[in-house]
């Protein structure tokens, strides 16, 4: 994206019902050589955030399904985002005279309701929005590493060391968002030789391309 784009309405509601609506991913299993198709629910972004503070804890309802006396840990990074997000949204709706809803779900879809009509320049609230899905999903699914066999296209190494002491091959490294609609959007390249990067599509594409030609 470039400083001169702006997001309008429609962003605005994509961005909101990314946060407030299930999901519905397609699921492919062969068994016993029949291939059967169904698609799989998923709950809203905002509902996982919080059913992953606490395990077992029934999202929404402060219910424990643990036995009495049964200590289960507590995820301290997703109650905090919980509780900003949660908090930020209370305040918005404040603000639009949507009122305060039990959860954030609610509350974001009742703020998007109220300001339809008058906000004409979501673009600051749809970077927020896109930064919470971006936080959540990187909660939930964590960014995938993966060494490549090839060597660095910056300064051509073929093996790594830290000031940790830690070493070994595969100078490269790339990193992604595995349930990203566009994968090599999120993708880096990192040499932990020179500490080269690359980061989105058009470096990627580059450092592929220079890979690819130094096999020919």
């Amino acid at each position: 994206m470039t400083d001169e784009t702006r997001y309008d309405a429609y962003d605005l509601r994509r961005a909101v019902d990314d946060l407030t609506l299930p999901t519905h991913i397609p699921v492919t299993q062969v068994v016993n050589g029949t291939t059967y198709r169904r698609r799989v629910e998923h709950p809203p972004l905002l509902v996982q955030l919080e059913t992953a503070i606490h395990g077992s804890m029934n999202s929404g309802s402060g219910a424990s399904s643990s036995a009495p006396g049964e200590v289960i840990p507590l995820d301290g990074d997703a109650l905090n985002q919980f509780t900003i997000i949660s908090s930020q949204i209370n305040d918005w709706c404040r603000m639009a005279g949507a009122g305060r809803q039990k959860h954030p779900v609610d509350g974001l879809r009742a703020w998007h309701a109220a300001t339809l009509a008058t906000l004409t320049e979501p673009h600051w609230h749809v970077m927020q929005l896109r930064q919470w899905a971006g936080l959540i999903r990187s909660k939930l699914n964590p960014r995938r590493r993966r060494d490549l066999p090839d060597p660095c296209p910056e300064c051509a190494a073929t093996s790594w060391a830290d000031e940790d002491g830690n070493s070994g091959l595969r100078p490269l490294v790339v990193s992604f968002q595995p349930d990203s609609p566009d994968v090599l959007a999120t993708a880096s390249v990192t040499c932990r030789a020179c500490g080269s990067e690359w980061r989105g599509i058009t470096a990627i594409r580059a450092v592929a391309y220079e890979l690819e030609r130094s096999h020919a």
